[in-house]
């Protein structure tokens, strides 16, 4: 649906995006500029405990090429291009799950780049652990790139119904 000059869903994915990036700028920003030692949100809830921690990753998803932040940058950018372009190609289309997961893809992976531009690493704050397994700490920014590649999956298989 079109209006004037502007195009309501692009509208809502750049009011969507600009909201997502500040929670996720505010919360990385609190947390590198405030937190001194880990906070714990729960205990053994299912074997699984959760807290709010500062970890500072220069490398990539899972601290790969810890150590070459330079060159994780330009692989963050060179994929958000990717997925940027291909979300472009498919702009005319009414496919509302691939919008939506392309959304979530692209916004988090600028979160992300936009912390090895403002800290030179990517600042991550959520720490899980199961039954004494510590699973990788994450972001908002990684939250989104997870949803929208699930939703992705989800888009493929559905398409191949």
């Amino acid at each position: 649906m079109k209006r004037g000059f502007c195009n309501v869903s692009g509208l809502l994915f750049v009011v969507g995006a600009a909201l997502l990036l500040a929670v996720d700028a505010g919360l990385k920003y609190g947390i590198y500029a405030l937190l001194r030692q880990p906070i714990p949100l729960f205990r053994n809830v299912w074997g699984i405990d959760g807290f709010i921690d500062r970890v500072l990753n220069s490398g990539g998803a899972w601290g790969i090429l810890e150590g070459h932040p330079t060159l994780v940058l330009v692989l963050r950018i060179s994929a958000c291009a990717v997925v940027v372009i291909h979300a472009f190609r498919m702009r005319g289309s009414g496919d509302r799950l691939l919008r939506g997961a392309l959304f979530c893809i692209i916004t988090g992976a600028l979160g992300n780049i936009a912390d090895g531009f403002v800290y030179g690493c990517v600042v991550d704050m959520f720490r899980v652990t199961f039954r004494g397994y510590t699973f990788p700490v994450f972001n908002v920014a990684d939250i989104a790139i997870s949803v929208g590649t699930g939703l992705f999956i989800l888009h493929a298989f559905l398409r191949k119904a």
